[in-house]
């Protein structure tokens, strides 16, 4: 994990559709658009003039398998996964700051009350 721990992470939910609403299981299932921001202090870039991108102080991260990303668990899901057909996205922002955008589909209990 970064540091300082605990690590503050700025997140923003996005619902992208509705695939599914079961009213006999009070299920939803849900497409949704994860935006989530930190520091880590661990991953520094250095930029000169010669290779700092067009888009600087944002730069984005092709390869991101070996990086900690944050992981969140969603109370009353039964189900979640992330979607692999849309690209995931990791933006590495001068100087320590990451954003990570990814989609999920999510099935989860939920009371509802449709009438």
């Amino acid at each position: 994990y970064p540091s300082p721990s605990p690590c503050l992470i700025k997140t923003e939910f996005q619902v992208q559709d509705i695939i599914e609403i079961d009213e006999n299981d009070q299920t939803i299932k849900l497409i949704l658009k994860m935006n989530k921001e930190w520091k880590d202090s661990r991953i520094t870039l250095k930029f000169t003039e010669a290779n700092k991108p067009i888009s600087f102080p944002w730069f984005e991260i092709t390869d991101f398998s070996e990086l900690w990303r944050p992981k969140f668990h969603f109370s009353n899901s039964i189900k979640t996964e992330e979607v692999s057909e849309i690209i995931n996205e990791l933006d590495y922002v001068h100087p320590n700051g990451l954003y990570y955008s990814n989609y999920l589909i999510l099935k989860r209990i939920s009371q509802l009350l449709l009438k």
